[in-house]
């Protein structure tokens, strides 16, 4: 007769894991609001905080005398541990003014300041300004259209600047190290990441205007309009040499340019007084995108990972 039988599990290796996330978000408004006569005012202020902090620790072990102890303790030789923690931090504070005058002129003003503890030092708080107003025209006393034709016509104009730093990690401008290893027999720390103090937040400037249009008693809507877009201080990962010792760093170069038109119709087909709901909608956009500027890198044409090399006739 033949037997076979399994191999053992000598090694018995076993391993543990922590993880922690907390959030934090806290938000404080203050509004108010006044009318005096035909003028409409609306006044906004408020602060945001938002933070977070992340913890892990991992850790493993092998040759536990029993299948029956599941805690680390119970192997007879440690493996590794490892361990990460992170912290980021959002503040804000902004302030908004609304202006309404008959329902005919309409401003809004917006102001805020963000900070980020993942920019750099140089450049972590900005300033972030935005402004906008509207014209209902329909509501001169000069108007003089049916609303069988044209109910409503409105003009709009807004200039606005946003920014953006998704993408980047907690520590993104501090740089970053490797610990952990080994050199001459003793524990080593290793320079991972370059640092980037003047690290800061990628901004667009939008300028916009706008014409919206009910005509047959608002039954059919019209909404046009017209951007123009601009995005410096694009956050790239830049190549770098490799004499540097790193094959790149996070930084800002650059901007973008997004223009071009977007229309949408918006329909009741059925009469609004009807029981039954029909709505349309249609919408189509134009847009030209186009590279403002790069950065000079000194090389031809600009071609980013691109390096000069010397060669024996002296041409690079």
């Amino acid at each position: 007769a033949h037997y076979s039988y399994g191999a053992y599990n000598t090694t018995r290796y076993m391993t543990g894991a922590y993880s922690k996330y907390n959030q934090r978000q806290v938000e404080a408004l203050l509004i108010y609001n006044k009318q005096i006569n035909d003028h409409s005012f609306d006044v906004t202020l408020g602060s945001s905080y938002w933070d977070k902090i992340d913890a892990n620790a991992t850790a493993a072990g092998r040759g536990a005398s029993s299948d029956y102890i599941p805690t680390l303790n119970a192997a007879a030789t440690p493996v590794s541990v490892t361990g990460t923690e992170s912290e980021r931090v959002l503040i804000g504070y902004f302030g908004r003014l609304n202006y309404d005058y008959k329902n005919r002129y309409l401003l809004t003003v917006n102001a805020r300041a963000d900070g980020a503890s993942n920019l750099g030092s140089n450049s972590r708080w900005v300033f972030f300004p935005g402004l906008s107003a509207g014209w209902n025209i329909h509501e001169e006393n000069f108007w003089s259209v049916s609303t069988e034709y044209i109910a409503s016509a409105k003009f709009r104009l807004s200039y606005g600047v946003t920014g953006n730093i998704s993408g980047l990690g907690d520590y993104q401008s501090q740089g970053s190290y490797s610990v952990g290893g080994v050199y001459n027999g003793k524990g080593a720390i290793s320079n991972t990441g370059l640092a980037n103090e003047d690290l800061a937040w990628e901004r667009s400037k939008t300028i916009d205007f706008g014409l919206d249009l009910g005509v047959i008693n608002n039954r059919i809507r019209i909404i046009t309009d017209y951007f123009n877009r601009e995005t410096s201080n694009l956050l790239t990962s830049y190549q770098l040499p490799h004499s540097t010792g790193f094959s790149s760093i996070i930084t800002n170069l650059g901007s973008l340019q997004n223009r071009g038109y977007e229309i949408e119709l918006q329909a009741d087909i059925l009469n609004p007084k009807s029981k039954v709901k029909w709505f349309f909608a249609f919408n189509a956009a134009s847009v030209k995108n186009k590279i403002l500027k790069l950065p000079d890198n000194g090389v031809e044409n600009n071609r980013i990972g691109g390096i000069y090399i010397w060669d024996q006739i002296g041409r690079a």
